[in-house]
This record gives structure tokens, C-alpha cells and sequence, in this order.
């Protein structure tokens, strides 16, 4: 059940789950806001997950993430994307990915191409064709 907020206490509004519901004194709805996000990607280790399958899938297996950061004010997780090669090791970080933890979709639309771009460059700048 929900949750009226007034200032007389707390009471219950209607079958919204997870939904809080704000009035003021005339019994006004003023706002109602989500009182607790549903989180489908909870874990760094789910982040890590979701956004290595990504890379492997659009870009290759030279791109990895191996921390994940939590911003619990945005509810993104911030995942820095190294290139790395298994005779050479990790060659050092060509971006991030911010993955939301709550619609588990990635923010402003990385574009694989620039990926590419960017591991080519760093490749190169280490010698690697």
C-alpha cells in the first residue's frame, strides 16, 4: 500500500506500491514520488556483468570492466572500460560506461564505434596493430 504524508501523520492511499503520496492540509495532492527505487542491477558484480556482455557483443573481447562504482544520488553505476591483451596485460582505460542502476539501461548512448576508436588509438600508441 502506499503512503500519505500530511501533517497529521500517515495513512494509506490506494493498491500504488512503493509510491508515496504527499498532501497538504486541504487534502490536496501536492506530489507523489517512488519512496523507494525498484533496483534491477544492485551488485557491482551485476554492473560488471552487464557491461562486459555489452562490450563483448558490440565491440570484442579486447574491452573489459573490472570495478564498478555506485552514485547513490544519480543511481548510476560508473564502470571504467580498459582494452587489455592477454600477451600484453591491461594497456589502460579508454572510457566509462554509466549504467542506471534502476532501468538497467547505459547512459548517453555509448556509441561502439568511438570504443573502437579509442582502443585502436591506445593500441597503437603501445605498439599493437
Amino acid at each position: 500500500m502506499a503512503r500519505i504524508v500530511d501533517y497529521a501523520g500517515v495513512g494509506l492511499l490506494g493498491d500504488a506500491p512503493g509510491m508515496c503520496f504527499y498532501r497538504d492540509r486541504r487534502g490536496d495532492l501536492l506530489m507523489a514520488v517512488q519512496a523507494k527505487p525498484q533496483i534491477v542491477i544492485p551488485t557491482d558484480v551485476e554492473a560488471i556483468a552487464a557491461a562486459n556482455r555489452w562490450l563483448h557483443q558490440e565491440i570484442g573481447m579486447a574491452l573489459h570492466v573490472t570495478t564498478a562504482t555506485f552514485d547513490p544520488v544519480s543511481y548510476y553505476w560508473r564502470l571504467p572500460v580498459e582494452l587489455a591483451y592477454p600477451d600484453k596485460g591491461t594497456l589502460g582505460v579508454i572510457g566509462d560506461l554509466y549504467l542506471h542502476a534502476v532501468t538497467g539501461t547505459f547512459g548517453g548512448s555509448p556509441d561502439p564505434n568511438e570504443f573502437r576508436r579509442r582502443a585502436d588509438s591506445l593500441a597503437t600508441l603501445h605498439g599493437i596493430e
